[in-house]
C-alpha cells in the first residue's frame, strides 16, 4: 500500500535534487553549449563550430575510451557514471557506479550517486543500504542524512526518519532541505504517536 505524499513535498525533494543534478553537471554542459568562452573563429578560419551534440559525443566517446583503457580508473568511471545519469541512462550508470565499489568500497560519491538513483527510482531498500555504508564512513553527511530521514521515511519508519533527520538538524546550517527536514520530522513524530491529520 502506497503512502500518500503531499504534492509540495514531492515538489520540494524534486527540485532539491534537480538543483543538485545540475550543479554536478553544469560545467560541462556548459562547456558543450560555449558558455565558457566565445565560439567566434579567429580571423581566417573558416572551419564551422563543432555542434554541441557532436562535441559531447565525442567527450563520451573519449570518456568511455579512458575508462576502457584504464580498469583502474575510479574517478573516469564516477565522470562516465555522471554523464549517462545526466542523459538518464541509469542503467549504464549503476552499472559504473557498482564497478567503482568493487574498486574502492568506500566511494562515496558513487555511493551518494546510486542512493540518488535508487531514491528515484522508489528502490528505497537499495538507497538505505548505499546511505547507510555512506554514513558508516561520515556519519555527519548532510545530503546523506537528509536523503537517508526521506528514505526511511517513505518506507514508513517514522523513527528511523526521525533520527536521522534530527541529526541533520542538530549539525546546524540552514536551506531549503533543512527546512523540509525540520516539516517532514514534525509530520513523522505526528504519525509516531497517531495524531496526524
Amino acid at each position: 500500500m502506497r503512502r500518500p505524499r503531499k504534492t509540495w513535498q514531492k515538489v520540494a525533494f524534486w527540485a532539491i535534487l534537480l538543483i543538485i543534478g545540475f550543479g554536478l553537471v553544469g560545467s560541462s554542459v556548459a562547456g558543450i553549449w560555449g558558455m565558457g568562452g566565445s565560439l567566434e573563429q579567429p580571423a581566417g578560419d573558416s572551419s564551422a563550430p563543432a555542434s554541441p551534440s557532436d562535441s559531447f559525443a565525442r567527450e563520451m566517446q573519449e570518456l568511455e575510451k579512458q575508462v576502457s583503457d584504464n580498469p583502474e580508473d575510479v574517478a573516469g568511471r564516477v565522470q562516465l557514471a555522471v554523464q549517462y545519469r545526466a542523459m538518464m541512462d541509469y542503467g549504464r550508470a549503476i552499472g559504473l557506479l557498482e564497478e567503482v565499489l568493487v574498486l574502492d568500497a568506500g566511494n562515496q560519491p558513487a555511493r551518494l550517486h546510486l542512493a540518488e538513483m535508487h531514491l528515484d527510482m522508489q528502490d528505497y531498500d537499495r538507497t538505505v543500504e548505499h546511505l547507510e555504508a555512506l554514513l558508516r564512513t561520515n556519519p555527519d553527511h548532510r545530503w546523506g542524512l537528509y536523503l537517508y530521514g526521506l528514505a526511511l521515511g517513505y518506507q514508513e519508519d517514522y523513527p528511523g526518519a526521525v533520527q536521522a533527520l534530527e541529526r541533520l538538524l542538530s549539525l546546524g546550517d540552514s536551506g531549503p532541505d533543512l527546512e523540509h527536514a525540520r516539516v517532514l520530522v514534525e509530520e513523522w513524530r505526528a504519525k509516531e504517536t497517531g495524531h496526524y491529520e
